[in-house]
């Protein structure tokens, strides 16, 4: 089963300069989940095996130095952000299978879910591991289809 992608309305209402709003405040973290969650509290609930707790990390801060605006040079156009390697722990643990990952804005009585997207690896997470998420980007083309 292919990970939807998601992409928060403000991220497309405001540009992707709220990825670094939410970070300059304190409030990004980068989080490994077990399957796609479709809110805050799902991507923030620790793992168990049972619908809704999807938190296999535990919650990585992005910092604003972590986050960077510019153009997109590849096909389409557009602008993109890209988020620095990050490192974080195994929270839980879980026997391979899909994976994503997903970028909360955790400010009290605002939570938000910004963005998931697919984790490739789909790896066994043991407790107490190091994880590493690899850079990414999050691209809003000139031209949508």
């Amino acid at each position: 089963m292919a990970i939807t992608k998601f992409i928060h309305d403000k991220i497309r209402d405001n540009g992707l300069s709220y990825f670094q709003t939410v970070a300059a405040a304190g409030n990004l973290r980068l989080i490994l989940n077990s399957a796609a969650p479709a809110t805050p509290t799902e991507a923030r609930t620790l793992y168990d095996g049972t619908a809704g707790k999807y938190r296999l990390s535990n919650e990585v801060t992005v910092a604003s130095g972590d986050v960077t605006l510019s153009d997109n040079p590849g096909g389409g156009g557009g602008r993109r952000i890209t988020v620095a390697s990050k490192t974080g722990t195994a929270a839980a643990t879980r026997a391979a299978g899909e994976l994503c990952f997903s970028l909360v804005n955790v400010a009290a009585g605002a939570e938000e879910l910004l963005y998931v997207g697919e984790e490739t690896t789909d790896q066994a997470i043991t407790s107490g591991n190091a994880i590493t998420f690899p850079a990414f980007d999050v691209i809003i083309p000139d031209t949508v289809s």
